[in-house]
């Protein structure tokens, strides 16, 4: 049962890098969009 437990937490620690990369290279990819949009957002609530 132990070698399952080690390949289950592996296997949970693989996902959490690929949702990793996949963010960084969706953000790479949109910054100038994603931080135009910040900033209007922030501007709207500064009122």
């Amino acid at each position: 049962m132990k070698w399952f437990n080690s390949k289950q937490k592996l296997a949970k620690i693989r996902q959490k890098q690929l949702k990793t990369l996949r963010n960084q290279r969706y953000y790479q990819k949109h910054r100038d969009e994603i931080l135009k949009n910040r900033i209007e957002h922030y501007d709207l609530h500064k009122k």
